[in-house]
């Protein structure tokens, strides 16, 4: 239950599962592109073998840009689970302490004795 309310205030978040998803299949679609790219260069004839650098950049380059950007995304989205995770710290350590006072105020009112009436 708690995590269907946490779902529904957006304590939860489904993002970084998407993010990484996404991730996968444009690197997959980065890489294939790219040798694809460099295959093509290389069996026509027509096309200088200069232009097969450009499928290795969009291997390499556009692989290595790709994960930067969504490690960017992914690390706002873990800023997010860390500033809540210390928020349910403060939480529970207030509670914690407001415990510990009313544990105090009953020890005290029990050491006074009952109240005149």
């Amino acid at each position: 239950m708690k995590e269907v309310q946490d779902y529904l205030s957006f304590r939860l978040l489904i993002a970084p599962t998407v993010v990484k998803l996404v991730y996968t299949a444009a690197a997959i679609l980065f890489t294939i592109g790219g040798v694809w790219y460099v295959f093509h260069i290389i069996t026509t004839p027509t096309e200088p073998m200069s232009h097969a650098v450009r499928g290795v950049a969009v291997l390499v380059v556009g692989n290595l840009l790709w994960r930067l950007i969504c490690e960017v995304w992914i690390l706002f989205f873990n800023m997010h689970n860390t500033l809540t995770s210390i928020a349910d710290s403060q939480q529970a350590f207030g509670d914690y302490i407001q415990a510990a006072q009313r544990r105090q105020i009953k020890r005290e009112q029990q050491q006074r004795g009952p109240a005149p009436a």
